[in-house]
Parts: C-alpha cells; structure tokens; sequence
C-alpha cells in the first residue's frame, strides 16, 4: 500500500460544517499538499517506489495507508507552549482508550469525534496531569447508569443515560469554574475524567449497537 510521506493532518484539525469561519485545518490554511511514497502495487507504474504529491493525476493506491495524526499543530504548540505535550499526552490516551472500546474511532465512531476529544481536552487542559495514565480514565462518576441488558431497548436507553450524563457533568465543571476562586482544581479534574469515562462507554455501546442492530 501507498504510505504518507509528511504529517499535514493534526489532532486539533477540525471542519465545521455548520460555521466554516470556525474551521481549524492547519493543511488547508497553509495550503499543504499530502506526499506519498508509492507501493509496488499503484495502478500508475511511474509512481511506484517514488515519493510524489497528491493531485487529479497522481494518486496513491486504493490500499493507501494514512498517517496517525498524534499531535497538535504547529500554530496550537506555540501558542500553547509548555502545555503542548500535555494536550497530546491527554488526546493521545483518550483516542487510545475508545478504540479500545470500540474500534477506529475514524472509521466507527460519529462524525469529527477526534477533533471534539482534542477540543474537550484544550478547553480543560489546565486542570490535568501533565502526562496522562490508562487508570486515569477508570473511576465511574457516582451517576454512571449501570450496565445494560443484552437487548436493544436496554442498550439504547443506556446510551442516552450517558449522553445526559456527559451533559451533567459539563454543567458540573462549569458551574465549579465559575466560582470566586476558579473552582477546586481537583473537581474538576475528577469531573473531567469520569465524563471521558462515560464518552468511552457511550462511544462502545454506540458500536456495538451499530452492529448488532444495523
């Protein structure tokens, strides 16, 4: 397969479909142009073995490898400086852990769930740990719903139990953030974990009823 030869695609990357003046897609800003390194098995021969960019008349292979995006952007690492490799520590293992759960969150996940775990992450990155652990993420909020039955109905109520959850937990922390004092740090980072804990049992359960219920 046909295998990305530069980075043009970041964690933070987002297309917004409904206000494009919000879109942030560092590639299309700065005009970047995917390269390819071709395979042996690219349908155009004098492509094969070379590195080329990506244009009407030069295309990689319908196998085509993409690369992983696991970090932010240059424009995001210099205006978040020092914090930068936090951020990518905390999108990294979350990413991580919902293709654990459930698969490429690419490929099943809904749309832009990438772009929305990196914004999650900027927009509380003050709160974590510089670098980010699996057992983080584990501890259950007091109001997670309790498993399912194996049956639609039990599933799909349980999944809706989680979106309002996550819905509750962010107005938690909000109203945490308001406060005089800027809110108990660790509160919020609490809350903060137990939400990305129900978003990965919300992201599984969405999968697994994607498949058993197409």
């Amino acid at each position: 397969m046909c295998i990305t030869a530069n980075t043009i695609k970041f964690l933070c990357d987002f297309e917004c479909f409904l206000v494009p003046e919000k879109t942030h897609v560092y590639a299309k800003k700065h005009q970047l142009i995917q390269k390819w390194k071709g395979c042996d098995h690219n349908p155009d021969r004098t492509l094969r073995g070379k590195r080329f960019f990506e244009s009407a008349t030069q295309k990689p292979c319908h196998n085509r490898e993409t690369a992983r995006n696991f970090k932010i952007c240059p424009e995001c690492s210099a205006k978040y400086k020092a914090l930068t490799e936090r951020i990518n520590s905390h999108v990294r293992m979350i990413i991580h852990l919902l293709e654990k759960a459930g698969g490429n969150i690419d490929t099943t996940g809904p749309v832009q769930k990438r772009a929305s775990v990196c914004s999650d992450v900027i927009k509380w990155h003050i709160y974590l740990d510089d670098v980010a652990r699996p057992h983080t993420y584990d501890q259950k909020h007091p109001s997670h719903p309790p498993n399912p039955e194996k049956n639609q109905a039990s599933e799909e109520e349980y999944f809706f139990e989680l979106q309002t959850l996550c819905g509750n937990i962010t107005d938690d922390m909000e109203s945490e953030r308001s406060k005089p004092d800027g809110g108990d740090r660790r509160i919020i980072r609490e809350l903060f974990c137990q939400q990305i804990r129900a978003e990965i049992e919300q992201h599984r359960i969405w999968v697994l009823m994607s498949e058993k219920y197409p």
